[in-house]
Order: structure tokens, then C-alpha cells, then sequence
């Protein structure tokens, strides 16, 4: 085989002997299953207008040719990314294309080679000096090997992008922030500067003083590194990237990535570690882990709350409901005994939902001065030393909120931010009586009343007006996916909210941000509910209720217990069973659970008060998720009844939503 490359493609002329034999070989198959003269390769200049031809094969053996213009050739339509075959006359077709007159070709047909793109990148052309006789073959060749073809040449142009930056490799090791070091049987040969840094030596000299690798190794480590290297040598397979421990010059531990590459150095086979310090990589993957398994841990335990909330119900209704029929006193004793022990099973049971995050508000008054000293404890173990706090607190009444959910959104805002502050920083705490005459000229949609402000101040990198108006949608963020969900301020917002508040950031660009959380005060909120508590209706005698709830003995009790009332009361296990009854009989008040087979509650709710926008709602659930009436609640105010509940309580709390006295949600 002749290799003439004195007029051929810039790209196989610096290509290895034995890549030009792979490439010939493939030209030479195409050639022979196509009885073509002539075969030939080129690629397309960066303007398209010239194909440099970087192979010819004459007659099977390899001849120079000069690139030529693409203009009035056959080869113009392949380059725009269509096939073309001529069977016959194609300098007829095509009379001011000279290198076929030269080649005295008769049949043509070509086919663009497509790199990593959709656009042609190059050409391959078989030229035949007599009429094609099979076109539809010779197509089918074309077709089947011009992806083999444009492989191929990409090939090449990778040897021969490697071979150039191997020029280059030793300025760049030199200069590179990972680690180099280069060994032949653990004796070092090459280490970098970074290298060097990393594990604590003054210069790569020092680092090479040590000789072995093994020096830089735990025991341990010396082990699993003598069995890989041992491994190799058998040439069996072994991993190319792993995680190590090293000792620094200090005797410090420090983990690393290392990536193995085989490596000629100096024309000598060796080894390249390419190392990189993961310790703190490796530190957030174990914070990562420790938080999904909490996670996790929070899913299962709010499933066994749920069911166990189920049974808890069916032993307080049973044994309210026995209470009524029992007159002596001894046996009503053990009775109350029972009642107590299942109160007691309640209270633990919501003490799982609270580790699940899926615990109702319970809102009560919450003191400011209690608050704010634990919520100083807290921020001083979880902020940044850098950071200061401020608590500047001018009113001290109490307000009418979860306590536990009031100071999870005070400790959600602060590391917001602390966020914000990439250095030292002033975050100031603050709470004032907000006024009456404030409140209805900002929030006329708030009941009227003062309010307590507590705000959150940051001295941080504000937001932008697209920012603060989106600052509250449910996953958005400025965050790194690894720094946050996008969920903390809308589960701020939907707390405030939910605890009939209002919430408000202010915020510029570069000079900080202040979260003002308006809640209730308590005395307010208590003299209201004392004043209105005189005029609240008792539970009626008459009444329609729809239960609708899976659990069978869930479902009798509470039929029970609402009968015990005097409401009519019917029942169903599903949806579907719940619309059908809704369908033939008038019914007052919808009292569902919440965790349905199929449709969930909210669902069921908001599709039949589509139709009957009259009909009160109200929910029970023994796990509760405030995602679930996002449907629901633009409708209607949203009441939940927490299982296990209270004969009682569900007297009261349905009294409340017949009469209209809800509560928004």
C-alpha cells in the first residue's frame, strides 16, 4: 500500500501509520462492494465551499488529490445534507465540474458523513468510470458505511487533537489545581505544586524526597494499594477512580478522589494519580444521607401515626359513647382511667406527627419573651460565628400562634439570612404592636384589630424585583439544589396565613431584606372568642351529615357520636359512594377524612362544591398535609378535626361549621 501525503487532508496527515490502515481497509470494503474506481473521503472547510480531501483510493491504493471548490459539483447537494446518485452522464449534469472530465467518470454518488451535529461535516464519493449498473446497491453501501466512515475520521481527529495536546500536557500539570503524581512501582517520578500543597510539602522536591507513595499511605491503605497494583499487573480489571485517605506532612488524615491513567513518561510506561481533596464533598454527602434517612424515618412515622390515630379514635368514641349508659360510679372510674390512657396514647401519637412535619396548628398564646430567648439559644449553635443577632423586642404581648410553627419560621428566616450575608453580618429581630388603624389600611382583608409585627432584617444582597415577586411560589429559589428546596419562605408564608396573619418582604438590591410576619395578639383574639362564646350556638338537634371515612369502626363511632347529638346522619366509604348519596339526599355538612383509598378528601370536597356551593365542609385526619386542600381551600375555608378527637370536641367543631363560625385556613 502506497501512503503518498504530500497532497492529502490536513487532517490524515498527521495521523499514525496504523490509523490510515484502519480508514483504508473500511474504503477499500466500500470500494469493493460497490465496484467503484474510485473512493474518496473529504471534509468540508469552515465556509462550505471546498472539500479537502483527506483520502482517495485509485484502483484500491491510495493517490494525492488537491482540494477543489464545491461550486456547479455533485458534491454541493451532498454537503447540504442530501445523498445523490447519478447513474450515468454526470458530467452532463454537472459540465463545469473539471475533476470528473479529468477522471473520466461516468456514474457518481456520494453521501454526507455528519459529525456530532445534524450539519454535514464532511463527503464520501464513489466515482465509476462506466454507468452504474446497481444504484440502488450502491446507495445501500453508501447508506450502510457512512457512519462506520465518519466514525472513523472522528477518530483521527482525536489521535490527532491528543498528539497535540501532549505538547501542551506538562505546562498544563504544572499549572493545574488538581494533584499530579506520576509513579513507576510507587517510586514517585513527577509530583506538581498542587500536589504538593495538598498534602501539606513545601515544594514538589520535598514531596519527592519521600520516594515511595507508600509514604503518604495509612496501613491500611498501603494494603488495598499493593492489591490494585498486583491486579493490574495480571491485567485484571480494577477500578480507575476511588476514594483514599493520606497522611499529611503533619500526620492529618485528608480523603481524596484519585483517577488512575496509564501514561508514557519519558517514552516509559507509568502510572498518573490525578487526586483531589473530597473531604468536604464527602462531609455534605453524609449531611445528604443522615437527612434522607430522616426523611424517611418522618414518612414511616407519620404513616404508624396515621393508622394509629385511627384505632385511638375508635377507643375514645367507643368509650365516650358507654360513658352515657354507665350510672356507677366504680365502673365509670375505670372508665375515665381508659379515657385517660387513650389521651395519653393522643399525645404521643402527635408528638410522632410533629417529627413528620404533619401536625395541625395548634394555636395558642405564645409569649415574645419566651420565644425570643429560646430562639437566641437556637440561632447561636446553627449560625456562623461571623454573624451577629440582634433581638430588639418593643412589644411584649402575646401572640395567638403554633408555638412550635411560630419559631421554626423565625429560625427559617434567619438562616435565610444568613444566606444572604456571604461574610460578617447584622441580623436584628424585632417585634412592635402593630395598629388597628395600620392593619385596615394595609391588610383591609385581615379581621380588624392590632396585631404584633415581628420582623426579620438582614444587611445581605437583597433581591431583585423578579426575585421578590416570586419570592413565595412553592420550590422557587436562588439557591444551589444542594443548598435548598425553594420550600422555606412559602412554608413561612403559609403558616402566617394560615394563623390568620399576613406576611410582607421588603427588599432592594444590595441593601438587605426585612420578612414582617403581622399575627394576631392573644388577648384579642381570646376576648373575641369569650365575647362570641356566650352567643355560639349549642350543637342543633337537626341537622344533615354525610360522613364519609374508609375505616369501618372509624366510621360507625363517628355516626354514633354524631347521632348522639341529634343530627341525621348517613355514611360512605369512598367518593363515589359519597356523590351518589349527595346526588338523592340534602345534606347540610360534609364531614370527610382527609386519606382516602382513590380520591383524597379535598378532592372529593372541591369537585361536589362545585355544584352545591352551599354545602359546609369540614376534614378529620390523624395525618395531615396542607398540601392536600391547595384545591380545596380556594373554595372554602378549611376545618380540620385532628383524630384521635373528643366527643366533645366534635360536638363543638361542628356546631361551629353549621353555624358559620369557621376558621380560615
Amino acid at each position: 500500500m502506497v501512503d503518498d501525503s504530500s497532497a492529502v487532508g490536513g487532517l490524515v496527515r498527521a495521523a499514525s501509520v496504523e490509523s490510515l490502515r484502519f480508514l483504508d481497509d473500511l474504503l477499500l470494503r466500500v470500494g469493493a462492494h460497490s465496484a467503484a474506481d474510485y473512493v474518496i473521503v473529504g471534509t468540508l472547510t469552515a465556509d462550505a465551499s471546498e472539500v479537502v480531501v483527506e483520502r482517495m483510493l485509485v484502483d484500491g491504493r491510495p493517490r494525492p488529490c488537491d482540494p477543489y471548490p464545491l461550486a456547479g459539483t455533485p458534491c454541493e447537494k451532498v454537503a447540504d445534507g442530501s445523498p445523490c446518485v447519478v447513474p450515468e452522464r454526470v458530467l452532463y449534469h454537472y459540465p463545469g465540474d473539471e475533476m470528473l472530465a479529468t477522471l473520466g467518470v461516468e456514474g457518481y454518488a456520494g453521501i454526507p458523513l455528519v459529525g456530532e451535529g445534524d450539519a454535514a461535516t464532511g463527503v464520501m464519493v464513489l466515482l465509476f468510470r462506466r454507468p452504474i449498473a446497481e444504484p440502488d446497491r450502491v446507495r445501500e453501501v453508501l447508506e450502510r458505511e457512512a457512519v462506520r466512515v465518519a466514525m472513523e475520521l472522528e477518530r483521527i481527529r482525536f489521535e490527532q487533537r491528543l498528539a497535540r495536546s501532549e505538547q501542551r500536557y506538562r505546562a498544563l500539570v504544572e499549572t493545574s489545581q488538581d494533584g499530579i503524581i506520576v509513579h513507576r512501582g510507587f517510586n514517585m517520578i513527577y509530583v506538581n505544586p498542587a500536589a504538593a500543597r495538598l498534602v501539606g510539602y513545601e515544594s514538589p522536591e520535598e514531596l519527592l524526597a519521600l520516594g515511595s507513595l507508600l509514604k503518604l499511605l495509612p496501613t491500611e491503605e498501603q494494603e488495598r494499594a499493593r492489591q490494585r497494583q498486583a491486579a493490574r499487573r495480571r491485567a485484571e480489571q480494577v477500578e480507575r477512580d476511588y476514594d483514599a485517605e493520606v497522611l499529611r506532612k503533619d500526620g492529618s488524615r485528608l480523603k481524596l478522589r484519585v483517577l488512575v491513567s496509564h501514561v508514557d513518561w519519558d517514552g516509559v510506561p507509568a502510572y498518573q494519580l490525578a487526586v483531589t481533596d473530597v473531604s468536604a464533598r464527602l462531609e455534605v454527602e453524609e449531611r445528604a444521607q443522615q437527612a434522607r434517612r430522616l426523611e424517611s424515618i418522618g414518612k414511616l412515622t407519620g404513616g404508624i401515626a396515621h393508622d394509629f390515630n385511627n384505632l385511638l379514635a375508635v377507643v375514645l368514641g367507643n368509650l365516650e359513647l358507654i360513658d352515657d349508659h354507665i350510672r356507677d360510679p366504680q365502673p365509670r372510674a375505670l372508665l375515665q382511667q381508659a379515657v385517660q390512657a387513650a389521651g395519653r396514647g393522643a399525645e404521643l401519637s402527635r408528638r410522632l406527627l410533629s417529627f413528620a412535619r404533619r401536625q395541625p396548628l395548634e394555636p395558642r398564646p405564645v409569649s415574645l419573651d419566651e420565644l425570643f430567648a429560646e430562639t437566641r439559644t437556637m440561632l447561636e449553635r446553627i449560625l456562623r460565628p461571623e454573624v451577629t443577632v440582634v433581638f430588639e423586642q418593643r412589644n411584649r404581648e402575646a401572640v395567638l400562634a403554633d408555638p412550635a410553627q411560630l419559631q421554626s419560621a423565625l429560625l427559617n428566616l434567619a438562616r435565610n439570612a444568613q444566606d444572604a450575608m456571604s461574610g460578617p453580618g447584622r441580623i436584628t429581630i424585632s417585634s412592635r404592636r402593630a395598629t388597628a388603624e395600620e392593619m385596615v389600611r394595609r391588610f383591609p382583608e385581615l379581621p380588624a384589630g392590632d396585631h404584633a409585627c415581628i420582623e426579620v432584617a438582614d444587611e445581605g444582597s437583597g433581591m431583585s424585583e423578579e426575585v421578590l415577586d416570586r419570592a413565595f411560589e412553592p420550590f422557587f429559589s436562588t439557591k444551589q439544589a444542594a443548598h435548598g428546596s425553594g420550600l422555606g419562605l412559602s412554608m413561612v408564608h403559609g403558616f402566617v396565613r394560615q394563623s390568620r396573619g399576613q406576611i410582607e418582604i421588603l427588599s432592594d438590591e444590595g441593601v438587605g431584606t426585612r420578612v414582617r410576619m403581622f399575627l394576631p395578639l392573644a388577648a384579642a383574639e381570646m376576648e373575641q372568642a369569650a365575647g362570641d362564646s356566650s352567643e355560639r350556638p349549642a350543637a342543633p338537634e337537626r341537622g344533615r351529615i354525610l360522613v364519609v371515612e374508609d375505616e369501618t369502626t372509624v366510621r360507625e363511632v363517628t355516626v354514633a357520636m354524631l347521632r348522639s347529638f341529634g343530627y341525621e346522619v348517613f355514611a360512605a366509604a369512598d367518593g363515589s359512594a359519597a356523590r351518589e348519596l349527595l346526588a338523592s339526599e340534602p345534606v347540610d355538612l360534609l364531614l370527610s377524612d382527609v386519606v382516602l383509598p382513590g380520591e383524597r378528601g379535598p378532592e372529593i370536597a372541591a369537585d361536589v362544591v362545585r355544584a352545591r356551593p352551599d354545602l359546609r365542609v369540614m376534614f378529620m385526619s390523624g395525618y395531615a398535609d396542607v398540601d392536600v386542600f391547595s384545591d380545596f381551600g380556594q373554595r372554602q375555608p378549611v376545618r380540620l378535626l385532628q383524630k384521635p378527637f373528643r366527643r366533645e370536641t366534635l360536638r363543638t367543631q361542628v356546631a361551629e361549621v353549621l353555624s358559620g363560625d369557621v376558621v380560615d385556613a
